[in-house]
């Protein structure tokens, strides 16, 4: 497998304050076996973490009041979504980042979009 860095590594490509994001169990070790696959046998570091906008905009989506009249479902089954609303009027952003060990070289993209991008 691939050798892991640190993830103190990659936080260190972003200058922003950084914050705990709960989905990282489960995406960083599946970005790190992607990024293995693709550059095999080099040092990988991953870290997944969110900006201080991410807060603000949970805060403001929670407070809607269609959350409450009518919320996502607790335990969606399967082909159960979230509700129109939230599909038509969600919205996502990522950023991410790469720095190449040999010269430093780092790359970024940011992905943005309106919408839920599962539906």
């Amino acid at each position: 497998g691939a050798t892991k860095a640190s993830p103190d590594a990659a936080a260190a490509l972003f200058d922003e304050e950084q914050f705990y994001y709960s989905a990282s169990g489960v995406d960083v070790p599946v970005i790190h076996r992607s990024m293995n696959l693709r550059f095999p046998g080099a040092p990988i570091s991953v870290s997944e973490a969110s900006s201080a906008s991410v807060r603000s905009n949970q805060e403001t989506f929670l407070a809607d009041p269609r959350m409450q009249t009518d919320p996502p479902p607790e335990h969606p089954a399967a082909g159960e979504g979230p509700p129109a609303w939230m599909r038509r009027d969600g919205s996502f952003a990522a950023e991410a980042r790469a720095r190449r060990s040999a010269d430093s070289l780092v790359k970024a993209i940011r992905v943005d979009g309106s919408g839920d991008p599962g539906y």
